[in-house]
């Protein structure tokens, strides 16, 4: 990479929002460096290019033994670079994690004289850092320091925006100054407030804070002072907990007046500390028995998995906790007296209205603080686009004229920066504006919601009145003669109700005649009759089924009540033998029904067919066309349709594999859905019983859980 041609890579050793590091070698020197490189995709953006410039010549004036050497910045078309001195360490956060825990008290106070000291050097210079914090200072074995990361850095002299909370993005609200959080003046004050928070990290071997929100955190700063160490780890003397709880008072001038008053008291209380060394005697282990990973916190230290294990001293409290969305939680406190390891099974949370509230509180409430100032950064920020819009389209529809587009050019300019400026602190509540965003939706969800259902309910009850079957079901001798079956309607109407019905089952055109295969139900009456016509034709054979099915049409809704079964009971006891055919007399009032069944005594195409074709299962005419035969084999199936009045086969014989069973058949629009509603590994078929030289003949097609278009007529399967 051009300018860069002189170090050669070693390794990567950090990756961040801005940035890389690499670990290189000066090839003309013959030492090891790091070299800080900015993100490819903010080398366009002037202003992360103005703070890297501004990082380097803040280093490049510095000349003290805890802050990190600067050598070289190279800026040009393929990137920005600032070489550095390697310091072969770890971030001090990492440091304190991974290897020592909570620091002695001693051996803190040596390692906070490092830093205090390179803190009292900058601000001497007129120097505020603005993000002091574990991860940006560096330690190594021999427990030598090294401050870095001034990518954020203001000279009090010339800088003033100084006032303003900065545009960075490596703010960490916990080690934020209460000023810092508000938006007001940042001096050299704050700095000594992270200092403060730093320390008692090092001091109790965890951050202040953690597992709270950045809401949660940003009013904790604001209104409540620092817990104190004691509440977190024992080992440490009440003086050093009144020198942390100074450094971090909420008023600014209340707080250590420089970084040399701080480091005056720490060396005082070393005089008179007894130096105990920590040593971890036991440990306290957990398990999640059923693999459900979740946050296990040791007090405030927190893990997410499936098992954590921690040392402890002897006597230690600990508050445990064990914590996963839609699962009960777990709550202990322990004393530590021995190697313990704790086992648990989470048990879900049953669902109730408690529940949902108290998590809608749990999520939401924590972010709806400060809604005023929040929404009227946001109009501003709104504000601000609109301003830097209209200046561009000035700028556009101007561009010939010189004087015009340097005044715009110039607002424009200003109005992004302001624009930067906002959208920094409005990133900082994000979660509060998302909740403002949930609200407001709930809010419109419900409104909606109210008023679309009063508008269905009204038509519901003054238009479309439900139509139901009164009984699901009857049964009589074939010689009634005469049926009526009533239907109802849940309310009158002022029109007719025309109900289109369905007629199949194993009774044939031999057996009834159905007087209209629409119900008409005139205006302002509830209930009206389907009327059935039953032959006598004397002959003995087994009792039949008419299902009656009633059909959807446009000014009534069906109800559940929409399938209706009459059974012919047979009561001839034996066959009657044919007898030859008399000369017909003439009649006047003879029954048309008895006339025509009588002298009907010739096979039909349905009987024909059931009776020359082997099969297992039959249905009765549906479609007003169709009948079918199924015969069946161990696992596989073969499905055969007939027309119903010329016997004639529809397409081919469907062999239908890998079901135990056909559990049902249902049928609309000429086409036959099996299976419906199956699941797991029941299959289900859709099946095509047009002509197959139909253009839209679509065969058989397998449908794993295929439920059909809605509103099919389930077909009754009758065994041979």
């Amino acid at each position: 990479m051009t300018g860069l041609e002189r170090y050669e890579k070693i390794k990567n050793l950090g990756e961040g929002a801005q940035g890389n590091v690499i670990l290189s070698k000066d090839t003309l020197l013959g030492r090891k460096v790091a070299i800080k490189s900015l993100h490819q995709s903010l080398i366009s953006d002037a202003l992360h290019v103005k703070r890297f410039e501004e990082e380097a010549k803040t280093l490049a004036n510095f000349r003290h033994d805890n802050i990190i050497n600067v050598y070289d910045i190279i800026v040009n078309s393929d990137g920005c670079h600032l070489v550095m001195e390697y310091f072969e360490g770890y971030p001090l956060n990492q440091y304190i994690k991974n290897i020592t825990g909570p620091i002695p008290e001693n051996k803190a106070v040596d390692i906070f004289i490092m830093i205090l000291d390179a803190m009292s050097y900058i601000h001497k210079k007129n120097i505020i850092h603005r993000d002091i914090k574990p991860s940006n200072i560096m330690i190594n074995d021999n427990s030598d320091i090294r401050l870095l990361d001034f990518g954020i850095a203001k000279n009090t002299e010339n800088d003033a925006m100084l006032t303003q909370i900065g545009g960075s993005a490596g703010y960490t609200p916990m080690y934020m100054s209460p000023e810092h959080c508000n938006g007001t003046k940042i001096t050299k004050y704050s700095d000594i407030y992270s200092l403060g928070v730093t320390l008692w990290q090092i001091l109790t071997g965890k951050a202040p804070y953690e597992g709270f929100t950045q809401g949660q955190i940003y009013l904790k700063v604001a209104n409540e002072s620092l817990p104190s160490i004691q509440s977190v780890y024992q080992n440490v003397s009440l003086k050093m907990n009144e020198i942390v709880q100074k450094a971090t008072h909420k008023d600014p001038n209340k707080r250590y007046s420089s970084c040399e008053d701080f480091k005056k008291e720490l060396l005082k209380l070393k005089e008179h500390i007894n130096e105990h060394e920590t040593v971890f005697i036991y440990s306290l282990s957990i398990e999640i028995l059923n693999e459900k990973e979740a946050k296990i916190y040791f007090n405030e230290d927190q893990h997410y998995g499936t098992e954590f294990s921690k040392s402890f001293n002897h006597g230690s409290a600990v508050e445990l906790k064990v914590i996963k969305e839609g699962y009960k939680d777990i709550k202990q406190n322990i004393i530590i007296t021995k190697n313990e390891t704790l086992q648990f099974s989470l048990e879900k949370q049953k669902l109730s209205v408690s529940t949902i509230i108290s998590e809608i509180q749990k999520k939401l409430i924590p972010h709806i603080y400060n809604i005023k100032p929040n929404l009227l950064n946001l109009l501003g920020f709104l504000k601000l686009n609109i301003i830097w819009t209209i200046e561009t389209i000035k700028l556009k529809l101007h561009k010939d004229q010189t004087e015009t587009v340097k005044i715009a050019q110039k607002k424009r300019n200003e109005t992004k920066k302001e624009i930067d400026k906002s959208f920094e602190f409005i990133k900082i509540h994000k979660k509060e504006y998302a909740t403002y965003l949930v609200i407001l939706g709930l809010f419109i969800i419900s409104v909606l919601s109210i008023l679309a259902g009063g508008k269905k309910d009204a038509g519901a009850n003054t238009k479309y009145p439900l139509v139901n079957f009164k009984n699901n079901e009857s049964k009589d001798t074939e010689s009634q003669t005469s049926v009526k079956i009533p239907i109802e309607l849940s309310q009158v109407s002022d029109s007719a109700i025309k109900i289109p019905l369905l007629f199949s089952g194993t009774a044939t055109g031999d057996d009834f005649i159905n007087k209209s295969d629409t119900l008409v139900i005139q205006p302002n009456q509830k209930i009206g009759f389907i009327e059935l016509w039953i032959s006598d034709d004397k002959v003995f054979e087994l009792d039949e089924t008419i299902i009656i099915e009633l059909q959807n049409n446009t000014n009534f809704n069906i109800g559940e009540k929409q399938n209706y079964t009459y059974t012919i009971i047979n009561d001839d006891e034996k066959p009657i033998k044919k007898k030859k055919k008399k000369k017909k007399t003439a009649t006047t009032n003879a029954d048309p029904i008895r006339t025509s069944t009588q002298t009907i005594n010739t096979e039909s195409a349905y009987q024909r067919i059931r009776r020359t074709n082997t099969h297992d299962k039959y249905s009765g005419k549906f479609g007003g066309k169709y009948f079918l035969l199924i015969k069946e084999n161990g696992d596989e199936n073969y499905l055969t349709i007939f027309d119903y009045n010329t016997g004639k086969k529809i397409g081919p014989e469907y062999e239908i594999k890998g079901n135990k069973i056909i559990k049902n058949i249902y049928y609309k629009n000429h086409r036959l859905y099996t299976n419906k509603g199956a699941k797991s590994s029941q299959r289900a078929h859709f099946i095509d019983i047009r002509d197959p030289s139909s253009s839209k003949y679509k065969g058989l097609k397998i449908r794993k859980g295929y439920l059909g278009p809605g509103g099919e007529s389930e077909l009754t399967l009758n065994r041979k």
